[in-house]
């Protein structure tokens, strides 16, 4: 459908952990079986707590805690560097297309975004939309290449 793979990445820092939980889930459910997802803890702050990187674990979701300078709440040049590459860090192909969600963002179609992603000349795509769309929240989306 995309030409290459679905990856889910969030950003997470210490408030947002209480959101995760329904938009991993949200997402876990309608995006193709094989779709990867990732969490990225921000490790200057500490991290998520050990009972959610166990959970995310255990519903096969990688976590990673990151190192640069998120800026309080992903703002700044060190912040826009660090989200970029740690997205297409997840990437394996240069087909790959990857979303980046927000910890409140809910998922129930991603079909638009992923029809959008079938034409291969398409790089980059946003969304922010109620839940009639399929969507309630942000999210944006990169082709790895």
């Amino acid at each position: 459908m995309i030409g290459g793979t679905a990856r889910v990445v969030w950003f997470v820092h210490g408030p947002d952990e209480r959101c995760l939980y329904w938009s991993v889930v949200q997402a876990k459910a309608a995006f193709p079986a094989e779709t990867t997802f990732h969490v990225f803890g921000d490790g200057l702050t500490g991290g998520l707590s050990e009972s959610a990187k166990e959970w995310l674990k255990a519903v096969g979701v990688e976590y990673r805690e990151t190192q640069w300078d998120r800026g309080g709440n992903l703002n700044g040049l060190a912040a826009v560097d660090g989200i970029l590459m740690s997205m297409f860090g997840v990437a394996k192909d240069r087909s790959d297309v990857i979303w980046k969600l927000d910890a409140d963002t809910l998922v129930g179609d991603p079909g638009v975004l992923l029809d959008w992603f079938a034409d291969p000349n398409l790089t980059g795509a946003g969304l922010r939309c109620p839940w009639a769309a399929g969507w309630w929240g942000i999210s944006y989306a990169l082709r790895a290449g």
